[in-house]
């Protein structure tokens, strides 16, 4: 329950520079999604954010920062390799998202609750991958300190 309140804290701290990074992170995921499907994408005409991407970021580096059972370095080596991970995976979804909104646009479309359906699920994947990506990282060492302490807790009188 600690490590649960330190990454929850974490999070909370890490709010502000997330939403700071927001818009820059989506012009970056804009211009590389475009790239790949070779097109041009803009930012909304009304200038809105997807803070939920920079949310992502930001719950990941939480949870990395948390794992006390970790030393510094190694959480900030997962850090280091977990963002660029948590970035191909946005970037792989908003791909798989434009590609499946244009084929539904074509001809193939699946009609409205389909579509939705399709957008709920990349949306969901985003988020799966934050626990999963800490858990390949960082999970494996905080569950192994778990347990030793659970054992601990049972030996002692």
């Amino acid at each position: 329950m600690r490590w649960f309140l330190k990454a929850a804290t974490f999070a909370l701290l890490l709010t502000l520079p997330g939403h700071w990074i927001a818009p820059a992170y989506q012009a970056l995921l804009l211009t590389l999604t475009g790239m790949a499907l070779r097109v041009t994408l803009a930012v909304p005409a009304d200038q809105s954010v997807d803070l939920s991407a920079s949310n992502l970021l930001m719950v990941f580096v939480a949870l990395c920062l948390a794992s006390d059972s970790a030393g510094w370095s190694r959480r900030l080596r997962a850090i280091a390799l977990g963002i660029p991970i948590l970035i191909a995976i946005e970037f792989a979804t908003g791909v798989l998202g434009l590609q499946l909104a244009n084929a539904s646009s074509l001809g193939g479309n699946p009609g409205v609750a389909g579509v939705h359906f399709i957008e709920q699920m990349l949306e969901l994947s985003r988020w799966v991958c934050v626990p999963l990506v800490w858990g390949v990282l960082l999970g494996r060492v905080k569950l192994a300190a778990l347990s030793r302490s659970k054992v601990q807790v049972r030996v002692s009188p």
